[in-house]
């Protein structure tokens, strides 16, 4: 996650990841995705853009590669069960 010193950041993905996971939701979904991005905007990171990205190797495997980004900042990162 960039920023790396950024641990609010961090952990509102972690917590809003671990939420979506804890309510059965795929993670390999674009919508998920999208409900994510609109959770960060919600809880205080209005221009969060989250980036759902495929490929066929995370889908067999269940996880997710998303681009998030917080104020113009970006990282990717594997996002699985």
């Amino acid at each position: 996650m960039e920023p790396p010193d950024d641990a609010p950041f961090r952990q509102a993905v972690e917590r809003i990841c671990a939420d979506l996971r804890d309510r059965g939701l795929l993670m390999d979904a674009c919508d998920t995705a999208g409900l994510a991005e609109h959770r960060l905007r919600a809880d205080g990171y209005p221009t969060a853009i989250v980036d759902y990205h495929p490929t066929v190797a995370d889908f067999l495997a269940h996880t997710a590669r998303w681009s998030v980004r917080r104020d113009g900042l970006s990282a990717s990162a594997a996002i699985g069960p």
